[in-house]
């Protein structure tokens, strides 16, 4: 269902906190960022009930959300006997969790974080732009878990979208037509100090053009988020910390490039290996009466 979108200069109003968990519906090779304006936070209590006038002036927290997504592991990451026991008796969002802590996995599709934005300045300060730079290649293909089947298309409405391959990265917005338009300088997000608002970020590391069902135009990027500041009348950058990882959803035709293919338990109700061919049949991979989810 599409959001409201949000007016051209939005200011944050006190709310007590609620943490902000938004999930964008996976796509195939479509990732976000949407600047979705909707936790906005000062409590006594909170660690960011301490904003002074040093220091940038926007505070920056990111707060990954979990993945619930195929898992692809690079090469030299396989599974074994006890590690694949033991991933069946999670549920898919502690599976990919361990699978991206332990085998340097990357969860596909849609990567979001919770990105905290808090004023941190006496007068209101702007965030009149953002900006990306990225470090994009192909995937290395070691082992592949796979969590989902049959996913639907299409993208958050209220969202600010960036192509990190593309000549003009972004960011853009669209409206719920589907028209592409930038997401700056339309739109600012204006704080005074102490309130907050969380930002949730994600990124399109393929190609707008690209085939989907393509192994090869699959891409795995390293991004980095800046922001740009308008504080005092002046303007200024400021880099958000960290670094986030994100990959294209794989087409059914990259099982054949990976040394092991997994069906998880975002599918079934264990880790299964999937047999060769089983050309994302829930039923074939880990049989009847073992499907959770995804069945076709």
């Amino acid at each position: 269902m599409a959001r409201k979108a949000p007016p051209h200069e939005q200011t944050a109003t006190p709310h007590p906190w609620r943490r902000v968990a938004v999930w964008v519906g996976a796509t195939a090779g479509a990732a976000v960022i949407g600047l979705a304006v909707t936790g906005i936070v000062q409590s006594g209590e909170h660690w960011f009930a301490g904003a002074t006038t040093s220091g940038p002036p926007v505070a920056v927290h990111l707060d990954p959300q979990p993945g619930e997504d195929d898992v692809s592991l690079p090469v030299g990451q396989s599974l074994s006997g006890a590690e694949v026991k033991a991933l069946s008796a999670m549920d898919v969002r502690h599976e990919d969790a361990w699978l991206v802590a332990h085998k340097h996995g990357v969860v596909t599709s849609d990567a979001v974080e919770a990105l905290a934005v808090t004023g941190n300045r006496q007068d209101p300060v702007r965030i009149v732009g953002m900006s990306i730079t990225s470090d994009c290649r192909a995937p290395s293909r070691g082992t592949l878990v796979r969590q989902a089947v049959g996913r639907g298309g299409g993208v958050d409405s209220e969202s600010m979208t960036f192509y990190p391959e593309e000549s003009d990265p972004g960011p853009f917005s669209f409206t719920t037509a589907g028209v592409k338009k930038d997401y700056f300088p339309a739109r600012t997000i204006v704080l005074k100090q102490g309130e907050q608002v969380v930002v949730d970020v994600d990124i399109a590391p393929g190609r707008t053009e690209g085939d989907s069902s393509d192994p090869a135009a699959v891409r795995a990027c390293d991004v980095g988020l800046t922001m740009t500041v308008l504080t005092g009348g002046s303007e200024t950058t400021e880099a958000v910390p960290g670094t986030l990882r994100v990959m294209d959803i794989e087409p059914e035709a990259a099982d054949a490039d990976y040394r092991g293919v997994y069906v998880g338990t975002g599918i079934c109700d264990a880790l299964y290996a999937a047999p060769a061919g089983w050309h994302g049949d829930a039923v074939a991979a880990c049989g009847a009466g073992h499907v959770t989810d995804g069945a076709g």
